[in-house]
């Protein structure tokens, strides 16, 4: 069975009751260790993104359009 995506990999490793029990810890850690790594890089881009949105408000805020009138 082919797999595109490295974590379904892991899964099918680590659930496969066939495989020996030492490679489904060893793609319980790679997995685990992987998914530890993406939160807290989807934390930090989340922080980001908050300090940004609280940067551009206050004193440097974007000065609005004027008002059109027609």
């Amino acid at each position: 069975m082919n797999y595109d995506d490295p974590s379904k990999f892991l899964k099918a490793v680590m659930n496969d009751s066939g495989t020996e029990a030492k490679l489904r810890v060893d793609a319980a850690k790679a997995l685990l260790s992987a998914e530890t790594r993406r939160a807290e890089n989807g934390g930090k881009r989340a922080e980001k993104a908050s300090a940004a949105k609280r940067a551009s408000t206050g004193k440097y805020a974007s000065a609005s359009a004027p008002p059109t009138t027609h």
